[in-house]
């Protein structure tokens, strides 16, 4: 579990660089999603036993490390707000960003980065030299506590988790995913999830037929 947690929480942290750019390595622990059409849920926690072991984010961190989701959320922080929406599956990432008026897309797959240019209908393709696992909270990350707090103006529970590169609390709402708060070197930023689940459809990693490559 805690190296799930590791993994899951990397990736959480890594998507505040820019763009989804995390990585997630790890085993499919158990029966941690739900059918396509369902959100990603947690397990009930009840007990003050639960609540004390990270229930209430354990099968939320699990469907994170699985590697097979999909999420729309908005990043808020100082510079305003970014829209990052993600698919992944069978080690294949789709990514849109937007920033205000600037837009990106990416694939990520067979070891490539395609990058769309919608305005010129084309894209460029690199080497994907993501590394395994790269992201900024330690492996060495602890659950802290469960709490309640304000978040994205209303009452949240969450789970907090604690590691050398800050803290991370995990926002949930009648067993839902609402929302990640990352604390970093003192910097705060909330990533309010619009959608989580796990409808990956394949047409998502396919480029547009009409695009052609731009060569350097």
């Amino acid at each position: 579990m805690k190296r799930i947690l590791a993994i899951a929480l990397s990736f959480l942290l890594s998507a505040a660089l820019f763009a989804g750019c995390g990585q997630i390595i790890g085993e499919k622990g158990g029966d941690t999603t739900t059918s396509n059409t369902e959100s990603l849920g947690t397990p009930n926690a009840t007990s003050a036993e639960a609540a004390q072991s990270g229930q209430l984010s354990k099968n939320i961190i699990e469907a994170f490390a699985s590697g097979n989701y999909h999420y729309k959320m908005t990043q808020k922080n100082e510079g305003g707000e970014t829209v990052i929406e993600v698919w992944k599956k069978d080690g294949k990432e789709a990514t849109d960003v937007v920033m205000g008026a600037f837009k990106s897309s990416t694939i990520k797959k067979d070891g490539k980065v395609y990058v769309i240019d919608e305005d010129k209908k084309s894209y460029t393709v690199t080497t994907d030299h993501t590394p395994p696992g790269s992201g900024i909270i330690d492996a060495a990350n602890t659950f802290k506590n469960t709490g309640k707090a304000e978040f994205n103006g209303t009452e949240l529970a969450y789970d907090e988790y604690e590691g050398e590169g800050g803290t991370v609390m995990i926002f949930v709402e009648n067993d839902a995913l609402k929302g990640i708060r990352t604390v970093i070197n003192g910097v705060t930023e909330d990533k309010v999830y619009d959608a989580y689940d796990t409808d990956v459809p394949d047409s998502v990693f396919e480029l547009p037929a009409d695009y052609t490559e731009a060569k350097p």
